[in-house]
């Protein structure tokens, strides 16, 4: 069951979820993600045309991979517009 916390509390978890996301935000990381997900791309287009199987694992994982930066960098920027939302709220 999720418990319902108030919002402030909803508001300074994004803060601290943020804070340790925000590591997998930086340079290093965003540049391992891109050549990964041009890894990707290539297993794509150098796939045998008829192995259908290998172009499409390569096209959900790159699907995932982007879902997930989106996600991290959704979350990451919820937390940094957090403060903002505390302070109205008080």
């Amino acid at each position: 069951m999720i418990e319902r916390l108030p919002r402030a509390a909803r508001l300074q978890t994004a803060i601290d979820v943020a804070e340790e996301l925000a590591p997998l935000d930086g340079q290093t990381v965003r540049a391992w993600f891109d050549r990964y997900e041009a890894k990707l791309c290539r297993d794509m287009i150098e796939a045998d045309p008829t192995d259908d199987t290998k172009r499409r694992d390569a096209a959900l994982r790159a699907w995932a991979l982007r879902d997930l930066r989106t996600f991290i960098r959704n979350t990451i920027e919820e937390g940094r517009r957090a403060p903002k939302e505390i302070s109205r709220i008080k």
